[in-house]
């Protein structure tokens, strides 16, 4: 079996109920994120149908700093959608509970972006969002290293008055639509890509 997602992280000790691989009962964390929903349903059939377990459950966690508390204090065995480093700082936080099953399909650089829609011809970098008629920048996500960086290094080093939101994918896409439908101003943090 093939387990999806950028790195498998499995509470260590123990955890896992009867063990990975055999009989028993296993609790996936995961996140509301597409890809993450996606694979921790399909791991679950997997593991239920494929590999014998009685029982998966899927546990949902708030934000990405849950998913790891949930993991170190033994609330779920494993998460499927590890984006190292990034979250190098949780799994150290976890150290001695977590540990990161494979290497990361990728570890380079991983560059973070905000977007406006293509209707905003005048805003041409970060500073101009004030100018623009932005009143907030729509956040991806809240707990990401992204949604962190943006408060703690954006926002002061251009000194923007324009406020920063966290929401979940679907608000951040449903924003999108509404913002992009009657073509008000609009800004979106949209994720992270590598390269």
């Amino acid at each position: 079996m093939r387990l999806l997602g950028a790195s498998l992280v499995l509470l260590l000790a123990g955890g896992m109920g009867c063990g990975f691989g055999g009989s028993g009962g296993l609790t996936l964390g995961y996140l509301d994120w597409n890809e993450n929903v996606a694979s921790a349903t399909l791991t679950k059939v997997l593991l239920e149908e494929e590999v014998g377990y009685d029982r998966v459950e899927l546990k949902l966690a708030d934000d990405v700093g849950a998913i790891y508390d949930d993991l170190s204090e033994g609330e779920t065995d494993a998460f499927q959608d590890a984006w190292m480093p990034n979250h190098q700082q949780y799994v150290a936080e976890g150290e001695g509970e977590l540990e990161v099953l494979r290497k990361p399909w990728y570890v380079g650089k991983t560059k973070y972006g905000i977007a406006v829609p293509d209707y905003m011809k005048d805003v041409t970098s970060i500073s101009d969002l004030d100018h623009s008629g932005t009143g907030m920048i729509m956040g991806l996500e809240p707990g990401t290293v992204l949604m962190q960086r943006i408060a703690s290094d954006v926002i002061p080093r251009y000194h923007l008055s324009t406020e920063l939101v966290e929401g979940s994918t679907p608000a951040m896409l449903a924003e999108f639509s509404s913002s992009t439908a009657c073509k008000r101003p609009s800004c979106f943090s949209p994720g992270s890509r590598t390269g």
